[in-house]
Formats: C-alpha cells, structure tokens, sequence
C-alpha cells in the first residue's frame, strides 16, 4: 500500500485482534469463504490479511490446499497473526510487504483473497496489476469491502466531526471509500479480470450496550492517538454522542449492527500476460 499512512502500533494491532475480529473480520471472512471455492492445489496469497483470520479459518475448516501466505503492510499485524497461527495440514507463512509491490514472483500463486483491505490501498489499478501478476494463468480472485457505512462509524465520524475536525472523519470513513460496484467492476475489467461477480451480503456484528463503547472502537483504529490526545472531557462528550447515536441497534444488553459488504470475484487472463518480476526470490 505505497503511500498509505494506515499504519498500526503492536498494541492496536492486540485490540485489533481481540475486538474487531470477532465482530467485524471474522464475520466478513466467512462470508467471503462460503463464496470462494478452494480446491487442494491452490497456492493462497492472503492479501492485506491483518492478523490473519482467513488463513485461520481455511485452516479450521479443514479445507485442503498446497500452501497459503499472509501478506500486510503493518508488521505489527502480522507479529499477532504469528502468535495465533493455526495447527494446520498446509505450511503458512508471512510476509510485510505493499500491494502496489507485491514481493513475490509472477504467477507464483492460483488464487489471492483479501478481506477488507482492498479500499486502503491508495492505487487500486497499480494493486490490480500487481495481483495479476502473482496470479498464474486463470487464477482467481476474491475479495470483501464494505457496501454500505457501518451505524457505528457514523456515529463516531459525527462525534469526531464536532469536537476534533473534518480531517480526521476521512479516517474514521476510509474503511467505507470504496463501495461502488461500478466502479469495481469497471476497474477489474480495465485491468484484464473476467468472469467478475458482485454479491451484496449481510451480517450483524454486536458491541456491548456500554456507555464508553465508542471509545472502545476508537483505541483500536488508526485514529487511535489523535482522539486519545484530547481533553478528558472532550472523549467524555464523544463517548457520549456515540452510545446515544446507536441506541436505536440496543436490544438489550447489546449493541446490533447491521452491517453490508460486497464479496467480488473474478479471474485473471488465460493466457500470459507476465510483466517482470519486482523480486526473483522463490515464496
């Protein structure tokens, strides 16, 4: 992701892992494998893959393939994916590297999967291209972005608006930036991907119905440090706003999002189209 300042410290990365997978990536990844079939050849690249939940959940499901490999910008992310890497009948491995430079070499995978990464990365055609590349003849691609914005980024991005700064709602709604299906799909097809699908699939994630909830998704974000250096009574009305935005999703003692992605898929050429290779190094 040449460019991106979306960058993770180790401890972001630990709440990351703690809170948001379960209610957010975790969710989102399984709706993309109930899409994706993986055969028992397939090399796996898992592109922007954080802590590594895809990697995890091919590996629980007991779905056979010849080998996968994390990819992310962020090494504090994949610092926690190693820490919680599965027992699994396929080797894994993990690599920090950008999605505008992949460091493998062409054709050195038969399907890349990216769940929730893709909307960060600054130079989605130079990243299609990339993934192209890796890719061998046909190979296919699969990725999540959200569809439509999460309640609860809103609410914060409202919040965040009134008491910080329009600068810092851009990174509160960057997760969301990249949520038209036309200009998905336009932008594989320029980049030579066919077969291209765009299912529109539902889920829920739940918070609990507690008052400081909203801060509690802020410290594990990009934008953790600059909310946290303001004034205690600055979060305190952010805090605030947030729990009393969302209590329209409160059924009980929990918070009921209702949240939207996109599962897109697509394959890549059939017949060579191999540019040189950024690294010659065997994965």
């Amino acid at each position: 992701m040449a460019g991106t300042s979306y960058q993770l410290d180790e401890n972001a990365a630990e709440l990351y892992e703690k809170h948001t997978v379960p209610t957010g990536a975790q969710p989102a990844a399984e709706r993309l494998l109930e899409h994706v079939q993986l055969r028992s050849t397939d090399r796996v690249l898992d592109a922007a893959c954080g802590t590594g939940i895809v990697i995890r959940l091919i590996a629980q499901s007991k779905t056979q393939i010849a080998r996968a490999t994390g990819l992310d910008l962020n090494e504090s992310m994949l610092a926690v994916a190693r820490s919680v890497e599965p027992a699994a009948d396929f080797p894994i491995s993990w690599k920090q590297g950008d999605l505008c430079a992949i460091p493998f070499t062409n054709d050195a995978f038969d399907i890349v999967l990216c769940n929730h990464g893709f909307q960060f990365v600054p130079d989605k055609s130079a990243a299609l291209h990339e993934i192209k590349r890796v890719l061998t003849k046909g190979g296919r691609l699969g990725f999540s972005v959200w569809s439509a914005e999460a309640p609860m980024m809103l609410a914060i991005a409202d919040s965040v608006r009134r008491h910080i700064g329009e600068e810092l709602v851009k990174s509160v709604l960057a997760p969301f930036s990249y949520r038209d299906a036309m200009a998905i799909e336009n932008l594989l097809m320029a980049t030579g991907f066919s077969e291209i699908t765009i299912k529109n699939v539902e889920f829920s994630r739940n918070f609990p119905a507690s008052p400081d909830v909203g801060l509690k998704v802020i410290e594990r974000s990009a934008y953790a440090n600059e909310v946290a250096a303001e004034r205690d009574e600055v979060r305190a009305a952010i805090a605030s706003e947030i729990f009393e935005s969302m209590q329209d999703y409160r059924q009980g003692d929990e918070l009921v999002e209702p949240l939207q992605n996109f599962v897109v898929q697509a394959c890549a050429p059939n017949v060579s189209t191999a540019v040189p290779s950024r690294q010659t190094k065997e994965i």
